[in-house]
């Protein structure tokens, strides 16, 4: 019986020998494999979540500009028809001509919240060379009509339309 014992001792101790540091190091390489896949899953995971903020920051911006540039087309659109009281014969009984006057303050004030530097510039020399002349008495019509197309070619370029072709013989004034 102590021959088993001592037997079983031997073969214990010769399987640790030489059977024990390789098993030890590909245990370690197996502990060091996972805590690499850790390390990896990590980085993963964090770039991943940045990304993610990253992509929500260009989402939101790009819907607010979309807003904003919907926003504009729609103040353009009114200051567009609410400018044409300053053209002769536009508007010819007083109430109708009252109330597109107020119109205009309206849109000029929504102006100056959307619009460009460059189009309140154009919009202020329009309105400067009506105050000096009223519509009605106004000789230089001709003169009106083109601060009145530049203004509204701001608001085309400013609204996206930075190619645009059109020209002061593409605008038609009617008059009733």
């Amino acid at each position: 019986m102590e021959w088993v014992v001592l037997g079983s001792v031997w073969l214990i101790g010769v399987i640790v020998y030489f059977g024990g540091p390789a098993y030890l190091k590909e245990k370690g390489k197996n502990l060091a494999t996972r805590e690499d896949i850790g390390a990896i899953t990590e980085k993963v995971e964090s770039i991943r979540l940045q990304t993610n903020e990253e992509l929500e920051l260009l989402r939101t911006d790009l819907i607010d500009e979309s807003e904003a540039l919907v926003r504009k087309r729609d103040v353009y659109e009114r200051l567009s028809g609410a400018m044409r009281i300053f053209i002769q014969g536009q508007f010819p009984d007083q109430e109708t001509g009252q109330k597109r006057q107020q119109d205009f303050l309206d849109s000029y004030a929504a102006a100056w919240l959307w619009a460009s530097d460059d189009l309140i510039r154009s919009l202020n020399t329009f309105i400067l060379m009506n105050m000096r002349v009223p519509a009605e008495n106004n000789p230089h019509q001709q003169k009106l009509k083109n601060a009145y197309f530049n203004v509204l070619l701001q608001m085309r370029k400013d609204a996206g339309f930075y190619d645009t072709e059109l020209g002061l013989d593409d605008l038609v004034f009617v008059q009733f």
